[in-house]
């Protein structure tokens, strides 16, 4: 593994991909820039994501066609919002959503700054209605806009509230899981449905169906198109989303359309480090064994080394780096505070990584390559390792346990069915699908919903487990974790007491056996609420923090 020291990468077409900060008043705001492969463009584009749990199911389609659009020339900048993604703040200090206006209309500014004589801007779903009010866009892209802010903060509120229910959880006041102000909700739901910008701005309006929005008053400089593959990318499952290239295309040709022909050339830059005085940050591309690229964010405390170990924390199916709402990102940032660095990673083809050989975004869950997981070890190296991961990212975390280095994992809802990936250590033993559909998916699933079920499970005697795992009728983490920690490994399990799905983490639960343990976070509370994730960041935080203690004063 060798670090890009340019701490920028190249696709295999030549585009240039440069991330980092760009700072502005006390805010840090974290962008991409993609430029052509001479490094120079003519004319920028700014491309503003959507709002909320829209921006994970878009990511992938936006940073296609930022690929597109420095293909035809253009430097094309996304970036993350204040309190969102990388950049800096919380989602607790964004108190109205004229914060965000003002970081699109930052980008833009840092486009004019580079020298663009022309500067187009790009809005996805809600994102698209914050643009109009934001001077400085020669052309304006309205991309499926929402009717309006309230019916959006409606349509998201109770699409979560009906996430927690099947979930099983308690709802809280948070807006669709983020934490965000009372002050910022009510100004959210304030945004207007969709108005073009003027009558001399030239304007491309994609709606689903291509018929204008209600109370949308076109102007001789306005067109409209339809955008039908909108449903396959936002309105299924996260790793079943599918990226719209028919309307990526349209809006790559309408915008080089307009274009002037005179725009002159310019050489974006981004600074690849920020500091907050207490936290310093960096945008990383490191390679593996084979050559692949993978994008990476590394935190360390901004007063110096701080301690040896180091925290590695790898994707969850189809999540970014970034972690589920924001959760590596404030993980990150806390233990930097008390001196512990890490590593947030996209292993190849996650998030920002580019796809490797072997691997695909479109199946997430296919699980990591062990030389993936070694190469980001060896980056974060300087001391002992921890890998933690989420779902299907905690077996990847419990594989590079076995790895030289490595000295613990926090293994957060080990999913039920951890997939075979190519090289894949033999832990992973799913059984046959008979088993798993017989001792996991059909009496469990009835024996759960019961308090009976729930309690019996929770206090059979030690020989029971014996029974089941020596019968095979108890599928496979338990022993995976047991052998990786007979090898020295600190395993830590963190389980939502409310969605065990079957006896290999019950058995788990019955004992702390060494060096390993199971933590419960409590039967109401979930990921998908801030509650549980606060909890579980806490716990994660206060658990690197022993280790981390106890390992850096050995000799």
């Amino acid at each position: 593994m060798t670090p890009t020291e340019e701490r920028a990468h190249r696709t295999p077409d030549g585009t240039l991909l440069r991330a980092g900060w760009t700072r502005a008043g006390g805010d840090a705001r974290f962008a991409w820039v993609h430029v052509p492969p001479s490094g120079e463009a003519r004319g920028a584009v700014v491309l503003c994501s959507p709002l909320l749990a829209e921006e994970y199911h878009s990511h992938r389609a936006v940073a296609l066609l930022a690929n597109r659009l420095a293909a035809a020339g253009f430097a094309a900048l996304r970036f993350d919002y204040t309190g969102t993604g990388d950049s800096s703040g919380r989602p607790e200090d964004v108190a109205d959503v004229a914060i965000w206006r003002e970081d699109i209309a930052a980008m833009v500014r840092l486009a004019r700054a580079w020298g663009a004589g022309w500067v187009a801007a790009v809005g996805l779903r809600a994102a698209a209605n914050l643009l109009v009010p934001v001077p400085g866009p020669d052309a304006f892209v309205f991309w499926d806009p929402v009717r309006s802010g309230r019916s959006f903060v409606r349509e998201v509120t109770l699409l979560h509230r009906s996430t927690t229910a099947a979930a099983g959880c308690t709802d809280d006041d948070s807006l669709a899981g983020y934490p965000f102000p009372a002050g910022f909700v009510r100004s959210l739901s304030e945004v207007a449905g969709i108005a073009t910008p003027g009558p001399s701005t030239r304007t491309l309006l994609l709606t689903r169906d291509g018929s204008l929005p209600v109370g949308c008053d076109p102007t001789a400089e306005t067109e409209v198109r339809a955008a039908p593959q909108q449903p396959a990318m936002l309105e299924v499952s996260l790793h079943r989303s599918r990226i719209p290239e028919a309307t990526i295309q349209v809006i790559v040709e309408w915008l080089r359309s307009g274009r002037p022909e005179d725009s002159p050339r310019i050489a974006p830059t981004l600074s690849p480090t920020w500091s907050d005085g207490v936290v310093e940050e960096s945008a990383e591309w490191m390679t593996n064994g084979d050559g692949e690229s993978m994008f990476a964010v590394a935190s360390r405390p901004a007063s110096g080394p701080g301690a040896r170990t180091r925290l590695v924390l790898l994707n969850s199916g189809a999540q970014s780096h970034i972690g589920p709402h924001r959760m590596h990102v404030d993980l990150a940032r806390s233990l930097a505070g008390y001196g512990v660095g890490s590593l947030r990673v996209d292993l190849p083809g996650r998030g920002d990584s580019p796809p490797g050989s072997g691997s695909d975004q479109l199946r997430p869950f296919a699980g990591a390559r062990v030389s993936d997981v070694a190469a980001v070890v060896e980056r974060a190296g300087g001391g002992a390792v921890v890998a933690m991961g989420l779902c299907s990212g905690a077996w990847d975390a419990l594989d590079a346990a076995n790895l030289p280095g490595v000295r613990g994992a926090v293994c957060i809802n080990l999913g039920s069915s951890p997939a075979i990936a190519p090289g894949a250590p033999l832990d992973r033993d799913p059984g046959t699908s008979l088993r798993r559909a017989v001792v996991e998916r059909r009496w469990l699933r009835w024996l759960r919903r019961t308090a009976i079920g729930t309690k019996i499970v929770w206090h059979l005697p030690g020989p029971v487990w014996w029974v089941l795992d020596k019968t095979l009728l108890q599928p496979d983490a338990s022993r995976a974790v047991a052998r990786v920690a007979g090898r020295g490994r600190h395993i830590a399990l963190l389980v939502a007491q409310h969605d065990l799905r079957d006896p290999r983490l019950w058995s788990s639960t019955h004992a702390t056996r060494g060096r390993w343990s199971v933590v419960s976070f409590g039967g109401d509370t979930d990921l998908i609420v801030a509650p549980g994730r606060a909890q579980v960041t806490e716990t994660c935080r206060e658990l690197v923090r022993e280790w981390a203690a106890a390992w850096d004063s050995d000799p």
